[in-house]
Parts: structure tokens; C-alpha cells; sequence
């Protein structure tokens, strides 16, 4: 996630927005930039600073997904269902099938998601199963 801000305004005037989008998406690595500088913020260590680029998108995945294992790579190759594109996943939506799948490629056998009435919490078990 990229917070972008104007040139004319200090890089740390995005940061907060930048965290707190992270934090709702679930996100490990999200920046801030005015175009000049760059700000990077790794959520799961705290670690946070400028930085002279962004991370590539295969050192974003070998960032975020360290722990590498048969099962994920072959669940990362199944597409989701989306009813010939007439249905699109809400983000959490998106967020609870992985967190789910990852549990199960760690080999965890009990997962619980909890989500609110109307939430579609059947929409994510199909796309779990």
C-alpha cells in the first residue's frame, strides 16, 4: 500500500494514513511517499524508515511469504471463483480465504472465522473449499 502525498508536503504527513490502511488490509509492508522521499513501514516488525525504492513485487513476496511450502504455492495458483465475473470479492472476504488457507498450509487443523451476519461467510467457505 502507497500513501502519496504532494510534493510541497514532508513524507511522514502520509504515515499515519499509510499504517492505519495497512492495519485495516492486513498488510506487512506499506509506504508513504511525496514523490521526493520514500517511507517504508514493515507492520510485523515495526521496523520503519526511508528507504531509496520501493521493494519489487518478488521481493514483497519473499518478504511476505517467507515460509514457503508446497501447499501454498499450490493454493496460490488456484483463481477465485467469481461467477464468470459477475461477483468480485469484498476485501475482508479476500483476507479470511487467505488467512484460512494459510492456517491449513501450515498444516493447522482447527481455523475459525468469525464474521458478521451478511458478511458472506458463504461465499468464503466455497471459495476455502
Amino acid at each position: 500500500m502507497v500513501e502519496a502525498k504532494s510534493d510541497e508536503l514532508s513524507v511522514s504527513e502520509g504515515v499515519m494514513q499509510a499504517k492505519d490502511y495497512a492495519q485495516k488490509l492486513q498488510l506487512e509492508t506499506t509506504y508513504s511517499t511525496n514523490g521526493n522521499e520514500i517511507y517504508q513501514i514493515c507492520m510485523k516488525t515495526g521496523e520503519e524508515g526511508l528507504v531509496n525504492d520501493f521493494l519489487t513485487p518478488q521481493q514483497l513476496w519473499n518478504k511476505t511469504l517467507s515460509d514457503q511450502n508446497e501447499w501454498r504455492e499450490k493454493f496460490a495458483n488456484v483463481p477465485f471463483e467469481n461467477r464468470g465475473g459477475s461477483w468480485q470479492p469484498r476485501y475482508y472476504q479476500e483476507i479470511a480465504v487467505q488467512k484460512a488457507i494459510e492456517a491449513i498450509a501450515q498444516g493447522k487443523d482447527r481455523i475459525l472465522l468469525t464474521l458478521a451476519t451478511g458478511t458472506g461467510k458463504t461465499a468464503i467457505a466455497f471459495q476455502i473449499t
